[in-house]
């Protein structure tokens, strides 16, 4: 992980700090510290439904009743549920985040401010889980069709992750590359290899780069087509990572607000 989880849950713990009951050794947590620290990624569940619920009123022009309906399917789909309550991890600050983007990028008249809004919470949601970045890749790419200004936005999406980077890198190499470059779950990212003959082609990564060419060559005729190729396509983004790769259960989460999305636009519900 990266600097911006730990930073979270370092202000998260001011208070155990004021209270003196921090432990001293790493393992050493007494009930209280446990569920303290369990509170905040729950605290952001629900944050999150109730963000999702602001973002389909708002911008979908939900009624009240299907806007509680859409926080209540995100509350309660098996895969949100099971990694939150389950596992109490860290998958959901990736999904606040990427729904707060999206309740920017979703505005029928978008200014300068939503967009730069819809980049940089993007690109927080990149520091907790890599995987953001490439649903950000796809609405950037639906949306804007100038090749200079994707290129830059691309690079400020990555620019917070970088500079976290390049600090450790600059100050405790050794340890972050041993942590961080070198996390075992990175090789999961090799995923569903085909060889052919003395060439070696990675099915993962073909997926990707076919899912993101075909969001910059859709050009949507409205407002509601974007919303619908955004969902399409960020779907076939989850199929390649989840289908075409290993992962740990409770990255599914990431799965969930996409789907829910695609179920209440849908216009038979």
């Amino acid at each position: 992980y990266l600097s911006t989880t730990f930073v979270l849950f370092a202000i998260w713990n001011i208070p155990m700090k004021i209270l003196g009951l921090l432990p001293d050794f790493m393992g050493d947590w007494t009930v209280a510290f446990a569920f303290w620290n369990k509170l905040l990624p729950t605290v952001f569940y629900f944050l999150s439904g109730y963000l999702l619920r602001k973002l389909v009123k708002e911008r979908f022009d939900f009624s009240e009743k299907k806007s509680n309906f859409t926080m209540f399917l995100f509350f309660t789909t098996p895969m949100a549920f099971f990694s939150q309550f389950f596992f109490c991890q860290y998958d959901v600050f990736t999904v606040f985040f990427m729904i707060f983007a999206m309740y920017y990028y979703f505005k029928k008249e978008m200014n300068k401010k939503d967009w730069l809004k819809f980049i940089l919470l993007f690109a927080v949601a990149t520091t907790f889980k890599y995987f953001a970045f490439l649903i950000f890749a796809i609405l950037l790419l639906l949306k804007e069709k100038n090749v200079i200004k994707d290129i830059l936005s691309l690079i400020l999406g990555l620019l917070p992750a970088g500079l976290e980077a390049m600090f450790y890198i600059f100050t405790d190499r050794k340890a972050f590359v041993k942590s961080v470059f070198d996390f075992s779950a990175l090789d999961y990212t090799n995923g569903f290899t085909l060889s052919l003959g003395e060439v070696s082609v990675n099915g993962l990564y073909v997926v990707i780069l076919v899912i993101i060419a075909f969001s910059y060559f859709t050009v949507p005729k409205s407002f509601e087509e974007n919303v619908g190729y955004s969902m399409f396509y960020s779907c076939g983004i989850c199929f390649a990572l989840f289908g075409l790769m290993l992962w740990h259960s409770q990255w599914i989460m990431f799965i969930v607000p996409f789907w829910v999305i695609s179920v209440v636009i849908n216009k038979y519900n």
